[in-house]
């Protein structure tokens, strides 16, 4: 209410042999709510100049094998496949280059950039990503780089704990009783985030108190650029955010 956190509780376990609890600041793989926050990022990079929404990717070295004509802003609404900027097919495969993107247009990881300009600017102490970046579905890690290997990139090593206190996954057999799951390895701009609600909740706040982006750009994202579906004008998707009026 009023930009401020009134209200919060974890429920259930987060590890439920251990009898650990959730809390809010307990960590959750994010899957696909990784895209809204590494497009707020992309966003600011266009703010800031590196990032042309209307470039090619191919400008940036990311190389599709039909990508004759796909821009920054086909990916980011997922209107690259076909006739590219016409039809809205969600395809988090092809959301997923916009690493490439971010990569060649600034020559830094997905995970250095958003540590250094989201998550420690904001405190986001329960966020990180998963291990390994594979944007490009090549997945890299090495002793050499271990933190960079392990998502952090070169300003995560502020919040080392997340992956301890990541809670524990759990999935049905095929009798359908609970069984303990397994996250993803990797990460990219679709997906691999790690984060809590009370770190979301900073996320969000700082969008709308203009903390990661100016007016302008925030609208831009958050408006509808396309129809999901063909004559439900009330169901739209932005810039790597779905859009709807309540």
């Amino acid at each position: 209410k009023d930009q401020e956190v009134i209200w919060a509780a974890g429920f259930g376990f987060a590890d439920i042999d251990a009898g650990i609890e959730a809390t809010p600041n307990t960590p959750f793989g994010l899957a696909s709510v990784t895209k809204p926050i590494a497009a707020a990022l992309i966003m600011d990079l266009v703010e800031e100049g590196p990032i042309d929404l209307d470039a090619l990717v191919s400008s940036y070295g990311v190389d599709l094998p039909d990508g004759d004509g796909v821009t920054v802003r086909h990916l980011l609404t997922h209107t690259s496949e076909g006739t590219p900027g016409t039809v809205h097919d969600y395809n988090g495969d092809r959301y997923g280059y916009l690493g490439g993107v971010i990569e060649g247009a600034t020559g830094r990881s997905f995970s250095d950039l958003l540590g250094e300009r989201v998550l420690v600017p904001l405190e986001m102490t329960d966020t990180a990503l998963n291990p390994m970046s594979s944007w490009d579905g090549a997945s890299t890690f090495g002793f050499e780089e271990f933190r960079r290997s392990l998502g952090w990139g070169d300003s995560f090593s502020h919040y080392p704990d997340v992956y301890e206190r990541l809670a524990q996954p759990y999935q049905f057999d095929d009798d359908y009783s609970v069984i303990p799951g397994m996250y993803h390895l990797t990460h990219s701009p679709a997906a691999g985030g790690i984060s809590s609600v009370a770190d979301l909740a900073k996320f969000d706040m700082a969008l709308e108190d203009g903390l990661i982006l100016g007016d302008a750009a925030l609208l831009e994202m958050l408006s509808p650029a396309v129809q999901t579906l063909p004559g439900r004008f009330d169901l739209g998707y932005g810039l790597g955010w779905y859009v709807q009026d309540f």
